[in-house]
């Protein structure tokens, strides 16, 4: 009885289980869709019961970090938080080459 209870628990883990990622994916659709010249790549990384979504937004290269920025708090947190959002998601934007955070969510709370 146990095993056929642990597979479907084990399963459920490795495929995000039950955790809700509600409006999450069309967020970063949305974003993508702008066409905004700072946007290099969107990419939504589902949630799970461990780590919360997240949305990576990799700039073009010469993106200041001011407005970087400014895109995140003005345009991109405003319509995640209007679009009925996973609990607790995330919205990080990289330079060009992935390597240096420029902006987080949590520069614009």
């Amino acid at each position: 009885m146990l095993a056929p209870v642990l597979a479907i628990v084990v399963s459920g883990c490795a495929t995000g289980g039950g955790y809700d990622q509600r409006g999450g994916p069309a967020i970063a659709e949305h974003i993508r869709d702008l066409g905004s010249p700072l946007v290099l790549t969107v990419q939504y990384a589902r949630g799970d019961f461990v780590d919360s979504a997240m949305i990576d937004i990799t700039l073009q290269p010469g993106v200041s970090d001011a407005d970087a920025k400014e895109f995140l708090c003005t345009v991109a947190i405003p319509w995640a938080e209007s679009s009925d959002p996973p609990e607790g998601l995330g919205i990080d934007l990289w330079n060009s080459s992935s390597t240096r955070l420029v902006a987080s969510d949590l520069d614009c709370r």
